[in-house]
This record gives C-alpha cells, structure tokens and sequence, in this order.
C-alpha cells in the first residue's frame, strides 16, 4: 500500500489543476475577513483596495478590492491576529488592527473613508467582532493559548469534550492524560444533541481509520497543532458525511525560530485512593491506580528562507502504567488453571512515540505548498486498554507500528477574487497484533473458563505473527476546489476522494497447532473444544467515497445566505481471495463481492445569518442540513465470504483419564474417543444462515442512512469581552436498518411471564410479575436467515424505528483586557427512541443499527420508546483562566454530567418459566436473561470533575527564553463516579468495574526560546 502514496499525491494535484474543485473538509480551517466600506455620507464605496497583513501568512498580505456595494471577502486565512488597511485615492488611509480570527470564523470589519490627503493614516484599535454574521456553523475553537493554559491533560481527543456542553465522551473519561492513545481517542464514539459519531480531521484532512467509519486512526499530536475547531451543527455542503466533526490546525513555523520543550511527569505518590466504603460494599477492590506518567517533546520551527520556506519539527516520547482493576498474574502458569496472585497485579503500561513535521513554501508569488508527516510508534501491552476480564497471558499487546499520517496541498491565489487548492494525504495504521509480553510456553492453548467467562493460559487469537503480517487499515484522500469570492456573493465548488482498504484478521495463536483449538472449562473441568479455520485474512476494500459540492454564500441587505447541495457516491467491494489449506480444512477460493454497499446521495444545506441591529454584534442564524452516516467498511466487511464462511466448530469433550489432553483424532469430525462430533457440518464453509443484506439497505439512491439537523441560534456581543450564545437544535434519523429472521414469525413464539426478584434497587422493589415475555417454539428453534432491511419495510405502519432529538443549550465567552478569560454554558435535552412495532420476535424489537454508529442493539418490546430525560443530558461545563500576582496564571475546566445508566439483566431458568410456558425453554436451553430495568431511566450519581493548573512564569533575560512551571490537579474533589458496573442481576449486580480516577498531581515544565 506505501507504493500507492505517490501516484494519490499526484493524482490530488492533477485534480486541483484540472477540475478546479474542493473536498468538502477544506472548510473548517477556512477563516475570513469582510465588510463594507462607506465615506462620511454614508455612501458605499467600491474599488476600495482592502490589504489583510498577519505574521502568519508566508506571504504576508492578502489583497482585495470592494465590489459594487462596497462590500469585500478575503477568505482561507489562517487563524492569527491581522491588521486590515483600507485604502483609495482621495480619501485617508483606515488602518484596523488586532483584529483576531480563529478557525472558521469570518470577522465583519468595516470602515469609514473620509476625503483627505492619501498619506493621511487613521489607525483604529478596538476589539475585535466576537460575533460572526455570516456563516452558520455552529462550532467552539480551543486556541492554541488555550490548549497551553487549561489543564486538559495531553489534550486527546477526549479532553476537548470537557470544553463542549452537549458533547459525551463516548464512553471514555480522560483523566490528565491517563486514558491513554487509544482511549483518549475514543470520544469519536461520543454524542452530541443525539447525534451519533465525530469525524475528525488533520487541515481538513480526515484522520479515523476505515473500519467503522468513527473509529480512531491516526492518533493525533496535539504539539503540532495551533488549534482545534469542534464544529457540532449547520456545516454546509462542503462538509462530507456527518454532523459533527472536530478539525485540527496545523503549526507552520514562521519568520522567527521559535524552540519550545514539554515535560510532564507523576508517579503513584502523586495520587489519591477514591475507593471508599460505599464503593468496597458493592464489590469495588482496586482503584484506577496510575503507577507513572511522563511525557517529553522538543519542537522547533522558523525559517529556512524570510518569507519563503518556513518549517515546524518536533519529536516526542509519551506514556503511562496503570494497574488494571481487580487483574492479577498467574501464579499457576503453565498448568491448565488459572490461580490470582495477589502479591502481583497486573499493570497495563503503553509507550508511544511521535516523530514529525510541516513545510510551508511559498514557491511563487501567487502559488504555496504545505507537506506534513507525522510518524508514530504506538505501544499498549495488553490490547487496547487492558481487560479484567482475561488473565494477563491471554492478552496480546498492541503494536502499531507504522502508524501515523501524510499530508501534501497546494493553493493557488490566481486573482485576488480566485482561490485554487487541491491536496492529498495518507493515513496509516498497521497493527502489529503480537504474542502477549508474558512468556508462555510455545504449545500454551488458550483456555475459556465458562463459568465465569474468564480466558486464560494463552490468547484465543491474534494476528501479526513475528512482526511480518500486520492488520491494514488505511485511509486515502485527495482533494481540489475552486473559490470566487467578492464581498457580495462567494462561490466555491469542489470535489473530494477517499479510498480505504482493510486488510486483516490473520489468526496465529501460540503453539504447534497454529492457533486452531482452544479449550473449554466448566469448573476447571474441560467440556468442550472450539476448533477454527485460523489462518485467514479478511478483506474489505473502499473504492471510492467521493463528494461532489456546490457552495453559495450570498448578502443581500443584512441577510447572508448560505445555499450548499452536495451529491456523494461511496462503493464498497471484496476483492477476490484465496486462503490455503490449515489444520483442518482445505485451501478455498472466494470470488470478488463488489457494490456492497452502493449509496448515490444528494444532500441539500441550507442557512440563513441575519445581522438582526445591523452593526454586526447581533446575529440570528437558522440552518438545516442532510447529512450522511459515517459510513465506514461494516456493509462491506459483512459481506466478504471469509467472514460470512463458518469458521468456528465446537465438539464436546469427555477428559476421562483427566490428562487435560484431547484422546481422539481432531480432523475425523465425527465422534470418536473422547471428542464428540463437530456442532456444524458446514465448518469451513459458505454459511447458509449467514446475514445479509436486502439492496433497500445497500444499494441506489438515498439508501444510505442519514440525519436531518436543524437550528435556530442568536449570537449577541454584549460588550467588547462578553458574547453570548442560545439556540434550539432538532434533529432526526432515516434509513434506520433492522435485522430480522426470516426463518420466524411473530406466530412462532409463545408467551409467558416470570416474577422478579425482590429488590429495592428494582423498580417498584421488585417481587412483580412481569409478561409480554416469548420463547421460540421447539420446532422452529434454531433456524435462522438473518437479514438487514430498512426498518420500515417491516413496520405495517410503515413508521420503522425512529430517533428524534430536540436541545437547547446557552453558552458565554468572557475576554477581559486583563488576561481573565471564562467560557462554557448549559446544554439540555432529550432523544427519544421508538421501536414499537414487531418482525419476528414479539418479545424484542429487531435489531437496531444506530445511524452514524456501529453499535447493535436489541431493545425489549416492553421498553419500546425509550425517552430520555431532560435531567440526565443536563450538562454544565465551565473553563476560565487567570492572571495572579508574580508573574502565575490559575486556570480550571469543571464538568457536571450524567451518571452511568443503571440496568439489570436477571438469569431465569428453564425450570423457573416451566410452568408459565407449559414447556421447558426450546432446544434444552438452560436459561434466557430478562432485563428488568427500561434503559435510560436509572443512572448512577452524576460525575463532577474539577481540574486545575496553576503556572509560574520565569523569563531567563532578553535571550533566554522563558520557562513555564506547572502544577496540574486533576479530579480535586477526588470523585469516585463509577463509570461501568456489573449489569447482570445476581450477588454481583451493581458491583463497580470502573471507577474515574482519583485526585491526581501532574509536575509540568514548559522552555520556549
């Protein structure tokens, strides 16, 4: 795949030269300037020479000249501060200066000629517009100062949702940086007013791998960024899929050398235990318990010529250990159990590295390039995270290696009213899937303990052997565009291109039979054997995912209107395969499955701005918008014949002479000796009852799930440091997908009724009987063809599964002169789920495939509408910074959210439903699990977290630069919120499995010369 990176590079520029148009990310780094320019009567003044000067800009000006209106536009600034000068025969010459623009913000700024001498200057300094007037995006741009100030930890991903009310973690909790790479990353999964999945970029470029389509990739270095735009709502045409997205803005050096150096450090000293007496009654043992942290970069960035050639560098080395809770090291290793040692808890440490760079040439007057790399070494020593749930040598570790992103553009400023760009990258992420760190024997088996669902004595799985075959899954993107833009009327149109291959799921695990058999325990005596088809490679191939877009931003009077329509196709195929033989079954061939999926969608953004007093500090917005789903590769990947195949058989297993060693022969798939006869025949094979797709869900116009969003806002700058914003948002899904058994219908099930458990924490205390409960008869029990349909193609009403969300929210941004910045507000709302109509199953609802997500879920008829409450999404966040005497800056972000959701899943025997169902359950089925609580309805005690820094300035003369002390405290109020619990109801039910970490002091030092 590396050789393919050169010809996409050029492929991007011949686009831009050749078609002239632009991908739809360009946007959310594009900043701009405009207004009107009038004399002294108040009348408009075209031909007006408007020159925009900033230090950031390589080639220090922008030029423009009013239209016919006295209106002007410069757009695609860079964030930074500009001085604008107005300037025309006849009359004095305007200078405003300090105007600030950050990312995605067009700043109105006007001015008044008067007649005078043309070497007449008039310099205004005021503050800048806090308000924009024109665009309708709704968005929270986090500044680089801002991003050095608050104590966000290694500013991940998921340390910027603490700054966004409205905005979840996706089920991560960043503590200082504690999460890790990947964790850290994991706010991709998080919400936002009910929307589902955030796409995120590098300079417009898209940086998630292509397996989910929101799933991490390349795992972003904050040092290299000068800041990040969160962009939740009324993004128009040129964004591609999505409603939310957060861009990052690279640094790109300057005319100045500039040399800055980041240590951070803590150990187990610098942290509180939070596990109190509450928490130990309900089963809690150990706390989140970081060991150590550190992280060091060196960055350094200048000119290599004045104007020309600037470069931006760094390199830095970063991780952590933390014990994983309640895990311990096998003190019986290389026997057949698994025995804690207590004396030894299992500690999951990750170690990464970054090693990049951007380039910023100014190759000719009107023409610039920009190439950036990072390239990263990515370490995690037990999977992801590290589970609890599997002993330490069933743990393989994470090795991404290469992992990072490339990235090449081009901008051409053809007149000062014609912009061309074009550009192309690369995301990489290869995972190195490795033997865990703990020695194992050679011939170790992986063994399941069924009754407690704990693996040990070696990994199931794990692909990469030997460092030689890693799992792929890159990203490809080339970009181009055109931009005509006057002060009255600024058109842009484009076109942006994704590829993406995932190539992966080789399965080696350790010993002599190449990882195809594990081993089943119930009580330490064996029962069973799970034979697999290991090694195989699955394939997924995206080819292309490709936006087309047109893009109006037109004044009339006060009112701006933004008019976007954008036209997206995205094909999916499965290239053709051929797997040799293994163990147990002979080499198969799969023919190419192309068109899976085949979505063609055209997508209409819509908006208007409406400067409401007309001197641009009062703004109401409306917009609306369809957006696609962040489709990644699932269609595809479920469609490719080696998934589809059955690659797993079990066959039960009598030890009699208690040796823990199979006696029969493995490949005679009858029974023999003391293996019993293979549960499937078709092992190896085409599965019959594989899942599939119906084409309403996969291919043709407008199949493609998608959510419509709409807003209303008002923007008001009260004073020259305070603005304000309020909205109302309202968004919807379509195209929801189910999955249904055409094998059963509704006729097919009979009905019975349990009692629940007596339970105070159960509603109503429990002891209630409770029905609409169903059991497949025992002649259909077992058959199944699974397939995925649109949901209202099964609902008689023809309604199907819907989403609906509404929210209001009310934020501040307070900037005194005096350096004391606060920022942050109220969001509320609630999302309501209904999926009350019925397939087969009358007990569930079918399956639901979440829009924008890839979560699955089965949802019981009884809790069919599930409506959220306005409590549990109230948010409030808060984040402030502030001078203090002798040269020290207090800055604090504070979080109050919602509690982790309460559930209880309660285990009814065969012989506990006997006597309601006048039969045993079907198929000699031992148990079902029956929740007892309606999701979203009890939640655990809300998390409040309050971080702090407190900085200390030291400057070491005029030439020594100026070095930065800083002391972090994360979780001061050291909160115990738990953050996942046991679900299942039994002695365990409610017994926490992951608490936030407890208060935390991080040592900080930052020299920048």
């Amino acid at each position: 795949m590396q050789k393919r990176l050169p010809r996409l590079v050029v492929s991007g520029l011949l686009i831009g030269m050749c078609l002239a148009a632009q991908p739809a990310w360009a946007q959310a780094s594009a900043s701009g300037i405009a207004g009107t320019v009038r004399d002294g009567s108040g009348a408009v003044l075209p031909g007006v020479t408007v020159e925009a000067a900033s230090d950031v800009l390589i080639e220090k000006t922008r030029t423009t000249v009013t239209d016919g209106q006295g209106r002007y536009g410069l757009t695609e600034l860079r964030p930074g501060t500009y001085t604008v000068t107005f300037t025309l025969t006849g009359f004095s010459t305007v200078r405003r200066e300090g105007i600030t623009l950050t990312s995605g913000f067009t700043a109105n700024v006007g001015a008044d000629l008067q007649v005078g001498a043309l070497e007449e200057t008039i310099t205004v300094t005021g503050a800048p517009p806090l308000v924009d007037v024109q665009n309708v995006r709704q968005q929270t741009v986090v500044a680089r100062a801002e991003i050095d100030a608050l104590p966000i930890g290694q500013g991940s991903t998921s340390a910027f949702v603490a700054l966004i009310p409205g905005l979840s973690d996706g089920g991560s909790v960043d503590v200082g940086g504690s999460g890790g790479a990947w964790q850290a990353g994991r706010a991709t999964y998080g919400t936002f007013h009910g929307k589902i999945g955030l796409r995120t970029t590098m300079d417009g470029m898209r940086t998630q791998n292509t397996g989910t389509g929101k799933a991490p990739g390349y795992t972003i270095n904050t040092y290299f960024v000068e800041e990040v735009a969160v962009e939740t709502g009324g993004i128009t045409a040129e964004g591609s899929a999505s409603t939310m997205a957060m861009n990052h803005i690279p640094k790109q050096g300057g005319n100045r050398f500039s040399l800055t150096s980041d240590v951070r450090y803590m150990n187990a000293g610098m942290q509180s235990d939070n596990l109190n007496d509450a928490l130990r009654k309900r089963g809690a043992t150990t706390p989140q318990e970081l060991r150590n942290l550190f992280d060091v970069g060196v960055y350094a960035g200048g000119p290599v010529l004045q104007n020309r050639l600037w470069y931006y560098t760094g390199v830095r080395r970063w991780g952590f250990r933390r014990q994983i809770p309640g895990l311990y090291e096998n003190a019986t290793l290389g026997s057949m159990f698994y025995t804690a040692d207590p004396k030894r808890p299992v500690e999951f440490h990750e170690l990464d590295r970054s090693y990049g760079g951007r380039v910023t040439w100014q190759i000719a007057q009107k023409d610039k390039v920009n190439f950036f790399t990072d390239y990263q070494n990515l370490f995690m020593s037990h999977g992801t995270t590290g589970s609890p749930a599997s002993a330490p040598e069933a743990q393989s570790p994470y090795i991404l290696k290469p992992s990072g992103i490339v990235q090449a553009s081009w901008t051409s400023m053809r007149t000062n009213r014609l912009l061309f760009e074009a550009g192309a990258g690369w995301m990489l992420w290869h995972n190195f899937n490795e033997r865990p760190e703990t020695a194992i024997a050679p011939d170790a088996i992986s063994i399941l303990e069924t009754s407690t669902n704990f693996r040990y004595n070696a990994p199931n799985s794990f692909f990469g052997g030997n460092g030689t075959d890693p799992w792929v899954v890159d990203r490809y993107v080339q970009r181009a565009s055109v931009a005509y833009v006057t002060g009255s009327h600024n058109f842009k149109a484009g076109i942006q291109l994704e590829e993406g291959v995932i190539k992966g799921g080789t399965r080696i695990t350790p010993g002599p039979n190449g990882g195809a058999v594990s081993y089943r325990f119930f009580n330490n005596v064996p029962n069973a054997l799970d034979l697999s088809a290991s090694p195989y490679v699955q394939q997924a191939t995206m080819a292309p995912d490709m936006g087309i877009f047109a893009q109006d931003q037109w004044k009339v009077d006060r009112f701006t209107l933004n008019l976007g329509v954008r036209f997206d196709y995205w094909r999916g195929y499965v290239p053709e395969q051929t797997l040799p033989a293994t163990r147990f079954l002979p080499a198969r061939h799969y023919d190419r499955v192309d068109n899976v999926p085949n979505f063609k969608d055209v997508s209409p953004r819509l908006g208007v701005a409406y400067d409401l007093m007309g001197n641009g500090r009062t703004a109401l917005k409306v917009s609306a918008g369809r957006y696609g789903d962040l489709s990644g590769l699932f269609y595809t990947q479920v469609a490719d014949p080696v998934q589809t195949s059955i690659l797993t058989a079990r066959r039960s297993w009598t030890d009699r002479n208690n040796n823990f060693i199979p006696d029969c022969d493995l490949t005679n798939f009858a029974l023999n000796g003391e293996c019993g006869a293979i549960n499937n025949s078709n092992f190896g094979q085409v599965n019959p009852s594989a899942v599939r797709f119906a084409d309403e869900v996969t291919r043709g116009w407008g199949a493609r799930p998608y959510t419509w969003d709409i807003s209303t806002e008002i923007q008001h700058q009260f004073t020259r440091w305070l603005s304000a914003t309020g909205g109302y948002y309202h968004n919807w899904d379509g195209n929801i997908r189910a999955l249904v058994n055409e094998a059963v219908t509704p006729a097919d099930f009979d009905p019975y009724c349990i009692t629940t458990p007596v339970d105070k924490g159960l509603p109503g205390g429990g002891g209630q009987q409770v029905c609409g409960l169903f059991n497949v008869s025992e002649t259909r029990f077992g058959k199944s063809s699974q397939l995925w349909r649109n949901s209202r193609s099964l609902d008689p009403n023809g309604k199907g599964s819907t989403r609906v969300s509404d929210f209001v929210s009310g934020e501040i941004d307070t900037r005194l002169s005096s350096g004391i910045r606060v920022g942050g507000g109220v969001d509320t709302g609630r999302t309501v789920w209904d999926t009350c109509f019925v397939a087969d199953n009358p007990q569930q609802t079918t399956i639901i495939y979440i829009t924008s997500a890839v979560t699955q879920r089965a949802v019981e008829q009884r809790f069919c509408r599930e409506a959220q409450s306005w409590l549990a999404n109230l948010q409030i966040k808060l984040n402030g910074s502030a001078p203090l005497p002798g040269g020290m800056m207090l800055s604090v972000t504070y979080q109050n959210v919602a509690g982790q959701q309460i559930l209880a899943d309660y285990t009814a025997t065969s012989t506990q439903i006997a006597p309601s169902l006048g039969r045993p359950l079907s198929g000699g089925t031992a148990t079902v699990a029956i929740p007892l609580i309606a999701p979203f309805t009890q939640f655990e005690d809300r998390r409040t977290q309050l971080d702090l820094r407190l900085t200390k300035n030291f400057t070491m003369g005029p030439k020594g630069g100026r070095i930065q002390a800083m002391l972090d405290l994360y979780n001061i109020f050291n909160a115990n919120s738990v953050l996942a619990r046991t679900d299942a109801y039994g002695p365990a039910w409610g017994q926490p499995t992951n608490i936030i970490a407890g208060r935390m002091a991080q040592l900080g030092a930052r020299w920048t010369f």
